[in-house]
């Protein structure tokens, strides 16, 4: 009698569990959305610093690795209510291996963007890039 009133029980209780509605995940907070969408836009008025390590298989007469280092920092920079500023230089450095190893920075890249303050739909830019041979 008592092992009925049990599985009676738990009939009951397992069919109000699985009878709820399932909750659904709560949406992230409005901060963690704009935090992750402005990491995509290269135009953010925030400074990022990106670092790029790249390596290179089968260089040289002796099939070495060679390697490189790339930095590109983005510096945003307000110039008025309406308009910023972006600051967007790139350094490689670069080490060759084999009989005459080399180690050396490769040509400076700068670019100057001006886009709108204020974000749209449609994020943009025009500026020039300066080449600076090393």
């Amino acid at each position: 009698m008592r092992a009925r009133h049990l599985l009676a029980l738990s009939g009951l209780l397992l069919g109000a569990v699985l009878g709820m509605p399932a909750r659904a995940q709560e949406a992230p907070t409005t901060a963690a959305q704009e935090l992750a969408k402005n990491a995509r836009n290269p135009f953010a008025e925030f400074v990022k610093l990106p670092v790029q390590f790249t390596t290179g298989f089968g260089v040289g007469p002796r099939h070495r690795a060679g390697e490189s280092i790339n930095v590109q920092p983005v510096l945003p920079l307000s110039l008025s209510a309406e308009w910023d500023l972006i600051f967007r230089p790139s350094v490689t450095a670069t080490y060759l291996p084999g009989p005459g190893a080399q180690f050396g920075l490769e040509d400076l890249q700068a670019s100057l963007f001006l886009t709108p303050a204020g974000a749209t739909k449609w994020i943009w830019g025009l500026g020039p890039i300066v080449q600076l041979p090393t």
